[in-house]
């Protein structure tokens, strides 16, 4: 019995044995390619990791001199404070504090109607939206005024 292989198959099976000797007798021409195919690849890439290091470098000491600008700044703004803080201690003990008016101590002595209206309340000039001692006044009429205060909003009578 006789056994037919195809020229097909024949090829298939002496491939293997063809691609080994061609790598055999080409086995130092395929080991330097590949080499220098590698170390091209990876030269390309150190370049590329060189030039984002370097631009990462120029951002560094932008942001550097930004910073130092701002910490420069900043220095400043502290001896300012210190100064300012100075000179409120020693205004501090100059000055005198003027007593808070509990609400019903509030008086209207004078009501002034007209394009602007003006009271005195406690011995002070205001006019509507002013502060006075802690209380806004809302709202001044003929013969009262309106003020709020952290107890609540309440009228106050001219000579109550």
């Amino acid at each position: 019995m006789r056994v037919y292989i195809k020229s097909v198959h024949f090829i298939m099976l002496l491939s293997p044995l063809l691609v080994w000797g061609f790598i055999y007798f080409y086995q130092e021409l395929f080991i330097t390619s590949l080499n220098e195919s590698f170390f091209v690849i990876k030269k390309e890439k150190s370049i590329r990791i060189s030039k984002k290091i370097a631009r990462s470098y120029q951002e560094i000491e932008t942001l550097v001199k930004r910073n130092s600008a701002l910490l420069e700044s900043v220095k400043g703004l502290e001896q300012k404070k210190r100064y300012l803080i100075e000179i409120l201690k020693e205004n501090r003990k100059s000055v005198k504090k003027t007593p808070i008016i509990r609400q019903g101590e509030w008086k209207v002595t004078f009501i002034i109607s007209g394009e602007k209206k003006r009271a005195i309340i406690n011995g002070k000039v205001v006019s509507e939206g002013d502060n006075i001692n802690g209380a806004r006044v809302l709202k001044i009429e003929k013969n009262r005024v309106l003020i709020k205060t952290y107890e609540g909003v309440k009228w106050l009578r001219l000579f109550d």
